[in-house]
C-alpha cells in the first residue's frame, strides 16, 4: 500500500502547476488565475503570531504578469522570512528556482512620506511564453498587531480557483470575523490543544462592477481578530468603547504647547465673537504654520507626535496635525476630540457588529456648545474652517473620549449645499456663430476640484483645467478666470468666448442646442440580475439658465413643452420661454438620495435616460 501511494505521488504532480488543468470557465476575460492560496495564521497570544502562505498564480498573458509577483508589506512589528519561489511552464515543468537576489526589499512609500518603517518584499518571476505559473511560499512573524492579518485573495482581472484561510488559536480564545462585502462562514473545529477557523473559496471570477456602483464593492476583505491585542501597548477589542480607551491612551498628555504660543493664540482670539469664530481663527493659524507629511514609525503609525514637537517642526501626519489643533484649541478653553475614520470615496463602509481596526485617517470633532458640533480636516492647507471634504463625509467614525470610544456618523451634505449654478448669455448671428459669457458658481462638494486646481496645479495645467470646464466645439476663448473663496466652500468661473458654429441652417430653419455646457454622461445600460447597490456619488443640485439672443425675425417652431420628472431620489425640470427675440432655457437637476437599493436600478435608469435625452434636445427657429 505504501509503495502504491509513493508511486501515485511520483507520477501525479499537483494540478495547480499545470495550466491546462484550469477550469475553462475561469479563463474567460481574465489575465491570470489564482490557482492555490493557502494562508495559515497561528495566534500565540496578544500581539504574537506566525503566518505561513503558499500562493500559486498562472499567468495567461502579458497583462497578467503583475498578479504573479510577490508583494508583502512589513513593519517594526512584523518580519518576512523563508521566501522561496518556483517558475513553471505550461506543462508544470520547473523553469527556474527563485533565490534571494530575486527578492527586492525596499521602502513601501517612495514619495509623500517623510519617515516610515513600513517596507515591502517584492519578488518577480517573468516569462515570455504564456501561460506560465509562479509559486511562492513565505512566513511572516508578528510581535504586535490589532486585527489578525486580513484576507484579500483576488483583485483586478484575476480569477480564483481555490483559496483557504486558516486561523489557529488556543482553546477558548474568542474569535470575531466579518467580510466587507460578503463571504462564506468558517468551518470551526476544536480539540484540547487548539481551535481552528477555516474559510474556503472556490471557482470565482473577478467582480465586474455594475453601472452606477461604488468601487469599494469590487473588493472583499475578511477581517478577523481576537478581543485581546497588543501593539506595544496592550488593549482589548471587547467593544468600541474599549478600543477607544486604548486609543485614548496613545493621545494622552501629548497636547502641551510652548508658553509663548499659548499666549499668542489667546491674544489672536481675544476679541472673537463666539466659539465658532475662535475655532476659525485658530484653524487658519494651524494651516499657516504646518504642512502635511506622512510619518509611520513603530507605534507612531498609531500614536501622535506631541503638539510641542509639531509646533517646532511645522509638519506632521494626520494624527500630529489633529493633535496640534487640539492643543491650540485647548489653550483657549475649547474642548475637542479625535475621530478615527476610513477615508476615501472608494473605501468600504465601517461594519459595526464588533470592534476592529478599519481606519486610515483621523479628523477632529469640536463641541461648539451643548448642541452644535463642528468637524475639522487638519491635513488641508486650503479648506475653509469646518469644511471636511467629500471623501470624509457620510461615514462612521470612532470618537476617542477619555472614557472610551463611541461610534459617530460624520455629517453628509444635502443637495442644496452642493450646488452648481450657471448663467449663460449667448448672442447668435445670422450665420449661426455665437458669442457667449458664462458665469458659474460652485458650492460644497462641487467646488472641491476647483480648490485643488487653484492651489495644487502649475500655471499651465491650471489654465488647461479651467478651460476644460467651458469647452465646446469651435470655441475661441477671449477671457477666463477662476476665483476660489478662502473663507467659504465656494468657487466661481467666469468666461467669454466665441463659437464658430453654435447653430446650423437647414432649409431656412436655424437649429440650436440650447443646453450648451451641462450634459452629464450617465452609463445606464440594461442590467439583468442587478445585485450592486446604486451609488450616484453625492447629493447635488445643478441649475443652468441659458439666455439666447436670436437673430431678428426668427421664432421657435414650436416652443418646446416643459419637462417635469419627480422621483423619491431626485427631480429634473426644464422650462422654455421666448419673448422679444430672447429665448430662455432653464434646466434644473437635483439628486437627493444618491445611494439606493439594487432593485431601484430600473427607476434610476429611466430617470437618467430621460435626462440625457432631454439634455440633447434641439430647438428649431423659423422666420416670422
Amino acid at each position: 500500500m505504501i509503495l502504491i501511494l509513493l508511486w501515485a505521488l511520483a507520477i501525479d504532480p499537483p494540478d495547480f502547476r499545470i495550466a491546462r488543468s484550469i477550469p475553462a470557465e475561469l479563463t474567460h476575460n481574465v489575465d491570470a488565475v489564482l490557482r492555490h492560496h493557502n494562508q495559515v495564521f497561528t495566534h500565540r497570544g496578544a500581539g504574537q503570531g506566525t503566518m505561513t502562505v503558499t500562493r500559486v498564480v498562472t499567468v495567461l498573458n502579458a497583462d497578467g504578469r503583475q498578479y504573479a509577483d510577490l508583494v508583502h508589506h512589513y513593519n517594526a512589528f512584523s518580519s518576512v522570512r523563508d521566501i522561496s519561489g518556483t517558475l513553471y511552464d505550461a506543462d508544470g515543468k520547473v523553469l527556474r528556482r527563485l533565490r534571494n537576489r530575486d527578492i527586492i526589499d525596499r521602502k513601501a512609500f517612495d514619495s509623500g512620506t517623510l519617515m516610515s518603517d513600513i517596507r515591502l518584499k517584492h519578488g518577480s518571476a517573468r516569462h515570455t511564453v504564456y501561460p506560465y505559473t509562479v509559486e511562492w511560499t513565505y512566513e511572516v512573524r508578528y510581535t504586535g498587531f490589532v486585527d489578525f492579518p486580513y484576507w484579500n485573495t483576488t483583485y483586478g482581472r484575476m480569477a480564483l480557483e481555490w483559496a483557504r484561510y486558516e486561523v489557529v488559536t488556543q482553546p477558548g480564545t474568542p474569535v470575531q470575523w466579518a467580510w466587507t462585502n460578503g463571504g462564506p462562514e468558517p468551518e470551526i473545529s476544536r480539540d484540547e490543544r487548539k481551535e481552528q477557523h477555516v474559510w474556503t473559496l472556490r471557482n470565482r471570477l473577478p467582480r465586474d462592477l455594475q453601472p452606477l456602483s461604488s468601487g469599494a464593492l469590487a473588493r472583499s476583505y475578511l477581517v478577523v481578530n481576537s478581543p485581546l491585542f497588543r501593539m506595544q501597548e496592550a488593549g482589548t477589542l471587547d467593544s468600541w468603547q474599549a478600543f477607544g480607551t486604548w486609543s485614548h491612551r496613545l493621545w494622552l498628555d501629548r497636547q502641551t504647547l510652548p508658553a509663548e504660543e499659548i499666549a499668542q493664540v489667546r491674544s489672536m482670539t481675544a476679541t472673537a465673537a463666539d466659539t465658532r469664530e475662535k475655532v476659525a481663527i485658530i484653524y487658519r493659524y494651524m494651516q499657516s504654520q504646518t504642512r502635511y507629511v506622512s510619518i509611520q514609525l513603530g507605534l507612531g503609525g498609531w500614536q501622535t507626535e506631541t503638539a510641542a514637537a509639531t509646533s517646532v517642526s511645522k509638519y506632521g501626519d494626520c494624527k500630529a496635525l489633529t493633535n496640534y489643533m487640539m492643543a491650540l484649541l485647548k489653550a483657549v478653553g475649547i474642548d475637542s476630540h479625535p475621530v478615527l475614520i476610513n477615508r476615501g470615496h472608494d473605501e468600504s463602509d465601517l461594519f459595526t457588529g464588533f470592534a476592529h481596526n478599519r481606519f486610515n485617517h483621523v479628523i477632529l470633532q469640536v463641541r461648539l456648545d451643548d448642541v452644535e458640533t463642528m468637524y475639522l480636516e487638519c491635513t488641508s492647507k486650503t479648506y475653509p474652517p469646518g469644511y471636511l471634504g467629500s471623501d470624509n463625509a457620510a461615514r462612521q467614525g470612532l470618537l476617542i473620549l477619555p472614557d472610551g470610544g463611541r461610534l459617530v456618523t460624520i455629517p453628509d451634505a444635502a443637495a442644496e449645499q452642493n450646488r452648481q449654478t450657471r448663467v449663460i448669455d449667448l448672442e447668435v448671428s445670422n450665420l449661426g456663430s455665437a458669442t457667449a459669457t458664462v458665469d458659474t458658481r460652485y458650492t460644497g462638494f462641487q467646488h472641491e476640484r476647483f480648490r485643488y486646481i487653484q492651489h495644487e496645479l502649475n500655471a499651465r495645467d491650471r489654465d488647461m483645467a479651467i478651460r476644460n470646464q467651458v469647452a465646446v466645439p469651435g470655441q475661441t476663448i477671449t477671457a477666463i478666470g477662476l476665483e476660489v473663496d478662502p473663507a467659504t466652500d465656494q468657487a466661481r468661473i467666469q468666461a467669454r468666448f466665441g463659437i464658430s458654429r453654435f447653430g446650423s441652417w437647414a432649409g431656412g430653419r436655424l437649429i440650436l442646442a440650447p443646453n450648451l455646457l451641462e450634459r452629464p454622461k450617465f452609463s445606464t445600460p440594461p442590467v439583468e440580475n442587478r445585485v450592486d447597490p446604486i451609488d450616484l456619488g453625492y447629493a447635488y443640485e445643478d441649475t443652468d439658465t441659458v439666455r439666447i439672443r436670436i437673430p431678428e425675425g426668427l421664432r421657435p417652431d414650436p416652443l418646446p413643452e416643459p419637462i417635469r420628472l419627480e422621483t423619491d431620489f431626485g427631480s429634473y425640470t426644464v422650462d422654455y420661454a421666448f419673448e422679444n427675440g430672447l429665448f430662455l432655457f432653464v434646466r434644473r437637476l437635483r439628486i437627493d438620495r444618491y445611494r439606493l437599493e439594487a432593485e431601484r436600478y430600473a427607476d434610476v435608469r429611466a430617470f437618467l435616460t430621460a435626462v440625457t435625452t432631454t439634455d440633447s434636445r434641439r430647438v428649431v427657429f423659423v422666420r416670422n
